[in-house]
């Protein structure tokens, strides 16, 4: 399950042992950071860092920043 990272959103299902795969890719989210953010939040609320940080990577990168610095700048403390 490992592979799809950045390609795919896994969830276990409530009262089952089945993992819902969701295909959300991301190559296909904006560069811009807060564009990002606000794409990935609408998707689902909360995050776990190591979720979150495959698919803000590109953006880090494009700006020369790390990935926890556009984490701790854009994410949702909770």
């Amino acid at each position: 399950l490992e592979l799809l990272s950045g390609l795919a959103l896994l969830e276990t299902l409530p009262g089952s042992a089945c993992i819902r795969v969701t295909y959300f890719a991301s190559s296909e989210l904006p560069i811009d950071p807060a564009a990002r953010f606000a794409k990935l939040f609408e998707v689902t609320s909360r995050w776990e860092y190591s979720r979150l940080e495959v698919y803000v990577e590109e953006s880090a990168k494009a700006l020369g920043v790390t990935t926890a610095e556009l984490i701790v700048k854009y994410g949702r403390l909770s």
